[in-house]
């Protein structure tokens, strides 16, 4: 697929997360993407990440929470709910108004 870069806009009244997909990609992938805080934690908390999808019910997840917690978790069909893989606070993490965080792999 190759290199995306644009902004992602999160209007925060709006009620649902803002999305950007990516073209249908069969085999292995790398993702490797960086993100921009949306926000100071005393506006509010806020969480941001990816899914790599087939339909949607068969998905992995991996996220990034304004309390520092990093998360991945995955769903293998639609008579299962999401189970967790990795849920931990990490040092890496930067929740401040001008942070920045970056993922290099789902490892």
């Amino acid at each position: 697929y190759g290199t995306a870069s644009g902004a992602i806009v999160h209007d925060a009244d709006g009620g649902f997360f803002e999305t950007f997909r990516g073209p249908d990609i069969v085999g292995d992938v790398m993702v490797e993407v960086n993100f921009l805080n949306p926000y100071p934690v005393s506006t509010g908390r806020w969480e941001y990440g990816f899914y790599l999808r087939e339909g949607s019910n068969l998905y992995q997840r991996v996220s990034v929470l304004s309390t520092g917690a990093r998360e991945h978790d995955y769903r293998l069909g639609p008579d299962t709910s999401a189970t967790s893989l990795r849920s931990v606070i990490s040092p890496d993490i930067e929740p401040g108004a001008s942070g920045r965080n970056h993922y290099g792999s789902l490892s």
